[in-house]
């Protein structure tokens, strides 16, 4: 009712016993626009670190429906610490901002501008095991999105849009 997301109970203990609960914080603020209860935030950053030992097909889910959200860059800007748990050396993201599309290999890899480098974002992707058709388009998009040749991320979405049958 209050557009609040809280754990019931003591946050410490309930992320504890299933730290997926982090990602399924930040999926329902990314989807619903909702904020964090700041008692829940310390223990999410606190325990978020201990995300890297959960199963990354599970992950891979989590983070899809994170930037699936219409509220999707807000989240990924606010709690990059936590998201670079499990998309490692992610930072947030711009891109990301300005677009409305909703399929998932555009989204990941608007998502790449968080990272220092392509190789950095394609490793980040790749290790959280999407199909292997989801990740070659990914691939290709990040590729064009650090091209010297692309003014704008805008311009490497138009391109994949309008030649979506090249990426598959």
């Amino acid at each position: 009712e209050l557009g609040i997301i809280r754990t019931v109970g003591e946050p410490e203990r309930r992320f504890s016993e299933d730290r997926l609960r982090i990602l399924r914080a930040l999926r329902f603020a990314s989807r619903l626009g909702f904020d964090i209860h700041p008692d829940t935030v310390p223990a999410m950053r606190k325990l978020a670190p201990l995300m890297k030992d959960l199963a990354r097909e599970r992950v891979y889910s989590e983070v899809k429906g994170i930037i699936s959200g219409k509220y999707a860059a807000k989240i990924l800007n606010e709690y990059a610490d936590v998201v670079s748990c499990v998309l490692d050396g992610f930072s947030g993201t711009k891109l990301l901002l300005n677009t409305d599309v909703s399929d998932i290999p555009i989204r990941l890899a608007l998502i790449s501008d968080g990272f220092e480098s392509a190789h950095a974002a394609k490793e980040a992707i790749r290790s959280l095991k999407p199909d292997n058709k989801t990740y070659s388009v990914t691939e290709k998009l990040i590729d064009l999105l650090f091209s010297p040749d692309m003014l704008a991320g805008d311009r490497a979405i138009e391109y994949a849009l309008e030649n979506g049958a090249e990426f598959t």
